[in-house]
């Protein structure tokens, strides 16, 4: 975990923000976030929180850990979305998909700190969601924005609370008027943008964007992939364990 008061050592760049995925990558187990199976909207207007959810929690019930595919769109998000073990939202389009909050959501204002996206243990029985424990790994997100609009002092856009082999990768964050980026920084954060957010913040635990573009290069967070036998500083290898059947890396 890093605790993070000021940039110094992180190296500075003008990162892309260009999208990794102009097509929808294939993998016969992947979720698709599409209309054709989920009842959202994708136009920055109608909230699809609910349906981000039953995707993921699709994932979840169905083979318990895999990808959700997110097409190009704005998504409004006005409740927290659970990001659950094992599980990967990875955007596509010739634009990145945007994760928006929209101007004066409930919940997120003054006093109210609040996340947009939390990496999260699944509760099982009478148990309540919990931050992602020792066991919660190889979450992720990939190709994704998020856009904080006026009106929300207390949003953070991501809960980053996990252990290793977890990754946020090729992502910009747009916090605006917002709290923060993502707090309590861990693992693999790579090719990720920040703008905006609170710089008199007390609690020092959460990346804003101090810079107007700052690439994130957690070189301590390299990593041997026991599942692909190879080791990659600069991507997460997003390897089913029993099933190659997939195009992407």
């Amino acid at each position: 975990l890093f605790v993070l008061s000021t940039f110094t050592g992180f190296a500075q760049e003008d990162v892309s923000r260009s999208s990794v995925f102009t097509t929808m990558p294939h993998d016969s187990q992947a979720v698709s976030f599409t209309q054709d199976h989920f009842a959202i909207h994708a136009d920055g207007v109608g909230d699809d929180s609910a349906a981000l959810q039953a995707a993921i929690d699709q994932v979840s019930e169905t083979t318990s850990y895999g990808v959700v595919f997110i097409p190009e769109g704005t998504y409004r998000l006005a409740n927290t979305i659970h990001l659950w073990r094992g599980i990967r939202l990875i955007g596509y389009g010739e634009k990145r998909p945007v994760f928006l909050l929209g101007q004066n959501t409930p919940g997120f204002g003054e006093g109210q700190e609040k996340y947009l996206l939390k990496f999260c243990h699944k509760p099982t029985g009478t148990d309540s969601v919990s931050d992602a424990g020792n066991t919660s790994y190889a979450s992720g997100m990939k190709n994704i924005d998020f856009k904080i609009e006026s009106g929300n002092p207390g949003a953070i856009a991501v809960r980053y609370h996990i252990p290793q082999l977890c990754m946020l990768e090729n992502m910009h964050f747009d916090i605006g008027e917002g709290k923060g980026g993502i707090k309590d920084i861990g693992s693999l954060i790579e090719q990720c943008s920040f703008e905006g957010g609170d710089r008199n913040s007390a609690n020092l635990r959460w990346l804003a964007g101090y810079a107007p573009k700052l690439s994130i290069q957690l070189s301590a967070h390299r990593f041997h992939s026991h599942s692909t036998g190879r080791s990659d500083g600069d991507r997460l290898p997003f390897h089913r364990h029993g099933n190659g059947d997939h195009d992407y890396p």
